[in-house]
C-alpha cells in the first residue's frame, strides 16, 4: 500500500505540476470509460461476477490518461482508473518514455504487462468489438501491470513492418481470482514481443518468464501448520511446499488477425507453464468472425480452454499420533483430490454501433460450458456447467 500511495502523490504531482503548462501544448489528456449492464439468465449460476439480475458493478470504468512532453525526445506518462469495484481502482501507468530515433524507444516506470494481443487496451473497450473478451484466454489472474523498463525496436519496409519489444521487471500487485483478492509478487520477470503486419495480416508471437508468488490464500493456515510438523517427518515439508502459489510461471502467446473491408478474422492462443503443484496449467484460445455493416459490426467467437496439473499431490499420513495434525492431514487428503479441473468453453455472439468516432454501443450474448472459475481447491464452485450471461454496455473515448 506504501508504494501505491507514493506513486499516486507522485502522478498528482506530476499532474499539478503540468497543468502549469497547458498554454504551451506541452501536456495533452485523453480518457475512456465504459458502463456495463450484465445478467445470467439460469438462476442459481454466477459467470465473470453476474447472478440472475442485472447488475451495474462490475466492469465498469472511468479511466484519464496525462502525457507530458518535455522535450522533442522525452516524455511522462500516467493512467488513473477509477473501477466500479473501488478495490480495483489504481494508477495504471505512471513511466517516462525516451525516443531515441525514429526505430528505438524506451519506456522506464509503471507500465502495462504485455501478456495478450489487447493488453494495451484491456480498461478501452471501445478497442475491440466484444463487451468482454473472452475469458477462458484473457482471464482476471494474471496481474496486469509491473515496474521495470520496456524497450522497443520498429522497422518500417515496403512490403511489412516489424516490431521487437523487450521488458524486464518486477510485480506488486493486487489480482482477482473469482470473487476473490490476492497480492501477487515477482522479484524478476522478463519477455519478449514479435509484432509483423503486412497489408491486412497481423501477427504477435510473445513469450513471458519469471518467479510467482502469492504469499497469503485461504491455504495459509494449511501451509503454517505443515510447516510446523516438518520435524516430525520430511512428507509434511513437502505437502506445505505443494500448497505454496511459488514458483516459475512460463506464460506463451500466438495472435493473427486478418482485416478487409468488411470481414475479419481473429485467433489468439496461449499457454501457461509453471511448476506449481496447486494451481493448474492451461491452455487457451479463441476464434473470431466478424462483419462490418456501415456502423454495425457483427462478430461470432468460439473460445475454450483444457487445463491440467503437472503432478499428482502426496498424500498425508493419518498416523502422526497426534489428534490435531492427523485431523489437519485429513483436511489436506480432500482437498488435494479435490482440485479443480477448469475446462471450459464459449460461444459469443455480439453486435456493436458506433453512434460517433468517439462512442459506441455494444450487446453480446455468451453461451458457456464447462468450468469457467480458475481458483484453489477452497474456492466454492458457483457454476452447473452451464449458463447464458447477457451483456450490454456504452464505450466512449474523450
Amino acid at each position: 500500500m506504501k508504494d501505491k500511495d507514493l506513486a499516486l502523490r507522485i502522478c498528482l504531482l506530476f499532474c499539478l505540476l503540468s497543468f502549469q503548462s497547458l498554454a504551451d501544448d506541452e501536456l495533452s489528456y485523453s480518457g475512456f470509460g465504459r458502463v456495463i449492464l450484465g445478467s445470467v439468465i439460469s438462476e442459481k449460476d454466477q459467470l465473470l461476477g453476474y447472478k440472475n439480475a442485472l447488475q451495474l458493478q462490475n466492469n465498469s470504468l472511468l479511466g484519464l490518461q496525462l502525457n507530458y512532453q518535455a522535450t522533442d525526445a522525452l516524455s511522462f506518462t500516467s493512467q488513473f482508473v477509477a473501477d466500479s469495484q473501488p478495490a480495483k481502482s489504481t494508477l495504471a501507468w505512471l513511466y517516462l518514455n525516451y525516443q531515441l530515433s525514429d526505430t528505438w524507444q524506451f519506456k522506464l516506470g509503471k507500465l502495462n504487462t504485455p501478456f495478450f494481443h489487447y493488453s494495451d487496451v484491456l480498461d478501452v473497450g471501445f478497442a475491440y468489438s466484444w463487451v468482454l473478451p473472452p475469458d477462458e484466454v484473457y482471464a482476471s489472474f494474471f496481474f496486469q501491470y509491473f515496474q521495470g523498463a520496456q524497450a522497443e525496436y520498429t522497422w518500417l519496409a515496403d512490403e511489412f513492418d516489424l516490431q521487437i519489444s523487450a521488458f524486464a521487471g518486477k510485480v506488486d500487485e493486487d489480482i482477482q481470482v473469482g470473487q476473490s483478492i490476492y497480492h501477487a509478487e515477482s522479484d524478476f520477470f522478463s519477455g519478449l514481443i514479435l509484432n509483423a503486419s503486412h497489408d491486412n495480416l497481423t501477427i504477435r508471437l510473445s513469450h513471458t518468464r519469471g518467479d510467482y508468488l502469492v504469499a497469503e490464500t485461504e491455504l495459509t493456515p494449511l501451509i503454517d501448520a505443515f510447516s510446523q510438523a516438518a520435524m516430525l517427518s520430511p512428507v509434511y515439508a513437502d505437502i506445505a511446499k505443494q500448497l505454496s502459489v511459488n514458483g516459475d510461471v512460463n506464460f506463451s502467446q500466438l495472435s493473427v488477425s486478418y482485416d478487409l473491408l468488411q470481414f475479419f478474422w481473429q485467433f489468439e492462443w496461449t499457454k501457461i507453464k509453471h511448476n506449481i503443484d496447486i494451481l493448474t496449467q492451461a491452455n487457451a484460445y479463441y476464434l473470431m468472425a466478424g462483419y462490418h455493416y456501415d456502423k454495425y459490426t457483427f462478430h461470432l467467437t468460439f473460445s475454450e480452454r483444457t487445463s491440467e496439473y503437472q503432478s499428482e499431490m502426496k498424500q498425508a499420513p493419518l498416523t502422526s499420533g497426534n489428534p490435531q495434525l492427523d485431523f489437519i492431514a485429513q483436511q489436506y487428503n480432500v482437498l488435494s483430490n479435490q482440485r479443480p479441473v477448469s475446462n471450459a468453453r464459449s460461444l459469443t455472439l455480439g453486435v456493436r454501433y458506433d453512434v460517433n468516432y468517439q462512442v459506441a454501443l455494444k450487446a453480446d450474448i455468451r453461451l458457456t460450458q464447462g468450468q469457467p472459475n480458475i481458483g484453489l481447491p477452497t474456492m466454492e464452485n458457483t457454476f452447473d456447467g452451464s449458463a447464458t450471461l447477457l451483456l450490454g454496455g456504452i464505450e466512449w473515448v474523450f
